[in-house]
């Protein structure tokens, strides 16, 4: 078996024609010209980079039209909630918690994530007593661990301490139990008038989700 000679291809002499290669481009069009059709099969051009950049264009649009159209679910839902708890009524602690854990797993829902069930009332020790100074027990109104949820519920919330409350409640949870950042809930059937914007500039700093009815 004779040995393939690396410096000819099918007869040409590839490294003679190595040497005029580049006279003959400079020189003469039609080679020119061959060697760029030869080449527009293996080689992106230009217009192959303008299809791609069209079709990612095209699949960024498609994404951004699904996260505006869930975005807006979860608006539509908040708004229900803001109807819907205009129509409570005060009755019972455990109705109005539950009506909130619904809430809550309809905004995952509408965000595309699933949570089964959200607990009620689950109670922790804290040792070092970050929470009350007099006594390690902490009630955590609503609670789930991965992804990490925590909510505190009232009918009325008629001081900023209630807010600062559940805010100490947050450093306890993430710090001892989720070790990691949660998401924050603070539902309540109204806010008071009086310090309803503070009361909202101050969740919003601390990233708490206020679920309550508008103010008027």
């Amino acid at each position: 078996m004779t040995a393939k000679n690396p410096s000819s291809s099918d007869g040409i002499d590839v490294k003679k024609l190595i040497e005029i290669l580049p006279k003959l481009i400079r020189e003469n069009d039609t080679v020119k010209g061959a060697i760029i059709t030869a080449l527009s099969g293996v080689v992106a051009t230009r217009e192959d980079f303008k299809d791609f950049i069209r079709e990612t264009d095209k699949r960024f649009d498609a994404m951004q039209a699904q996260m505006d159209r869930r975005f807006e679910q979860v608006d539509k839902r908040l708004d229900q909630v803001d109807k819907r708890l205009d129509q409570i009524a005060i009755g019972a602690d455990v109705s109005f918690e539950r009506f909130c854990i619904e809430v809550i797993k309809k905004i995952y829902a509408a965000e595309g994530k699933s949570i089964p069930y959200i607990e009620q009332r689950r109670h922790f020790t804290d040792v070092e007593r970050m929470v009350n100074e007099d006594t390690t027990d902490v009630e955590i109104d609503l609670f789930y661990q991965d992804p990490p949820v925590i909510g505190e519920v009232t009918y009325r919330a008629d001081s900023i301490e209630k807010l600062d409350k559940f805010l100490s409640k947050i450093t306890f949870m993430e710090q001892a139990v989720f070790k990691k950042p949660a998401r924050r809930y603070f539902c309540a059937l109204e806010i008071d008038p009086a310090i309803y914007n503070a009361f909202q500039k101050k969740a919003k700093k601390y990233q708490v989700e206020i679920l309550t009815k508008p103010a008027k």
